[in-house]
């Protein structure tokens, strides 16, 4: 809120599974998108740097090393291209975002699932140490997919997304 007035909104969760962020939504109403506050000139940024300070208490309070930043799942090269103003970094792997996160899986049934289709997307990590995050690690790359696909969607390892995205990522190894 700015005096009273909602001014934005994010949805995240700590995946302690795999010691990371998972974005689920951001959002800022245009009459604030540009502000100045603590350093920030963008509502926005102040938002993600906001859920790293909470996603560092959440794994603290868990006895958990400094999580790697928080992933987010991005469709519009429009979107891309502003989340990358933000700091946010493309992972080099293919990735399709499932139609229903992990409860309405139940409710819609696994075998609809297939026939709706997946999406196309990009998958994107705000780093919270640009150090300790490596887009040559396979087994980080790895990680960030799983905690998505399988962790926040509840797909097997053996379905043809995460399939996928994990052969996507031993392809760019390969090519190396």
């Amino acid at each position: 809120l700015v005096n009273g007035r909602p001014a934005a909104m994010t949805v995240f969760k700590y995946n302690y599974k795999r010691n990371c962020g998972l974005g689920l939504d951001l959002g800022v109403h245009p009459d604030f998108r540009v502000i100045s506050h603590s350093g920030y000139t963008s509502l926005a940024r102040l938002m993600i740097e906001l859920r790293h300070k909470q996603l560092l208490m959440d794994a603290k309070s868990l006895g958990m090393s400094l999580p790697l930043g928080s992933l987010v799942e991005v469709e519009s090269p429009k979107v891309v291209a502003r989340f990358k103003e933000y700091g946010m970094l493309l992972l080099p792997v293919k990735y399709y975002e499932p139609p229903a996160p992990e409860d309405a899986l139940e409710i819609i049934g696994r075998q609809e699932i297939e026939k709706t289709g997946f999406t196309p997307m990009h998958l994107g990590i705000y780093p919270i140490d640009r150090g300790a995050y490596n887009p040559k690690d396979a087994d980080q790359l790895s990680m960030f997919v799983k905690a998505y696909l399988m962790d926040h969607y509840g797909l097997p390892e053996s379905h043809w997304a995460v399939q996928e995205s994990l052969q996507s990522i031993s392809v760019e190894e390969r090519a190396k």
